[in-house]
């Protein structure tokens, strides 16, 4: 298991003397409802109040996450369209934004790091940190270059898993001493069941998931089509939405699976749809820390999960759940097939899943790193 890496003090900020609380904004593309906005919301929730107060500039639009920070006291930012040539240059909505709420520090996330950095060096922000989140591989020459431009611009880099800490040492080219490692978490209080999870399934699987290619959600339907003819009655409840849905929904007809599966759209009730499923099962081609594979164990789920990113970092292969190779439809297959016939396995492996996240994931934990960064403390 991966240790969080307590960031070095940086000369450039002083700890945390000043009467009010450290001026953080946090630099996204959009709040809409997501793996990394379900992060960045948590963070901003749980930060200390009277050390810190965040605030977002949303690139995009602002979303439905937006609306709850919103209604939480967080001042939310839309910068909207910038001329794509001059804001890689000059960022000027950022640079105005930065300027006039005297920025402390620029947390900057997958996406937005170069504008944010320039912005945040345009306007002397002590502190410059970037989180990376996740990335889709093969990694286009451009952007790593770009990656490379930025990175002396930034203090801190983070990554969300072991994996991605070594790609942006060894694939981009990031000086190690400038990353750190701080893993996902979430509450174990919400998620975790009010009784010990029943064994004995119907079964449904379950997917929590924004219908992309990276996704690779048309992977998980073919297993199920191989899981029914062992299981008939097993059903797929597939939570999310987003541009691959009209595809899927023509995967679901040609593969003959009408009425096994259920489109949930986006949902906000995460509790209530992982107590509804049986067995979490994530088909990604690739991950950072999965934010919603972390919630699934935090509810005693059982896991299958491709073998990519971050999740191998979770999921002890046979211990709390199968990692397969992704795009193999017959190796997930045979994983929930063996998942659902052994009764014991699904104890153990729900019990280990609630011990792991309890003892390594918790969003305490990923606040107090994310905490020393901004403070410049060990």
């Amino acid at each position: 298991m991966h240790s969080v890496m307590r960031a070095q003090a940086n000369d450039g900020v002083a700890s945390n003397s000043s009467p009010r609380p450290l001026r953080v904004l946090h630099v996204i593309l959009s709040l809409e409802i997501g793996g990394m906005e379900q992060v960045v919301a948590q963070l901003i929730r749980n930060l200390d109040q009277e050390r810190f107060l965040p605030m977002v500039a949303c690139l995009t639009s602002r979303g439905a996450i937006a609306e709850e920070l919103t209604a939480a006291g967080i001042p939310i930012f839309i910068i909207g369209r910038m001329t794509p040539l001059l804001s890689f240059l000059y960022p000027a909505e950022l640079v105005g934004i930065m300027k006039k709420h005297s920025i402390d520090v620029l947390h900057t996330h997958s996406g937005c790091w170069h504008k944010a950095a320039i912005a945040a060096r345009i306007c002397g922000v002590g502190k410059v940190i970037y989180t990376e989140h996740g990335r889709t591989f093969p990694d286009r020459r451009r952007l790593i270059l770009l990656d490379r431009l930025y990175a002396p611009c930034t203090d801190h880099v983070v990554a969300v898993s072991g994996e991605l800490h070594r790609y942006m040492r060894d694939g981009v080219g990031i000086s190690a001493g400038k990353i750190t490692t701080i893993l996902n978490g979430v509450d174990p209080a919400l998620f975790a069941p009010a009784v010990t999870p029943q064994p004995d399934i119907s079964c449904r699987l379950g997917i929590i998931a924004r219908l992309a290619p990276v996704k690779d959600i048309v992977t998980l339907l073919r297993a199920l089509a191989e899981v029914r003819k062992v299981y008939p009655a097993v059903t797929l409840s597939v939570a999310g939405d987003g541009p691959e849905r009209v595809h899927l929904e023509q995967s679901v007809a040609e593969l003959g699976l009408d009425g096994a599966v259920s489109f949930l759209g986006f949902r906000r009730d995460m509790v209530e749809v992982m107590k509804s499923i049986d067995i979490f099962v994530l088909s990604s081609l690739s991950e950072g820390t999965s934010i919603t594979l972390l919630e699934a164990m935090a509810s005693g789920k059982p896991v299958v999960v491709t073998d990519v990113g971050g999740n191998p970092a979770l999921v002890r292969e046979g211990e709390n759940g199968f990692l397969v190779p992704s795009g193999n439809p017959s190796a997930m297959a045979a994983a929930l097939i063996r998942l659902m016939g052994d009764r014991q396995l699904r104890v153990r492996m729900s019990a280990a899943n609630l011990k792991t996240v309890e003892e390594n994931y918790s969003i305490k934990a990923m606040t107090a790193a994310y905490e020393c960064l901004y403070e410049g403390t060990q």
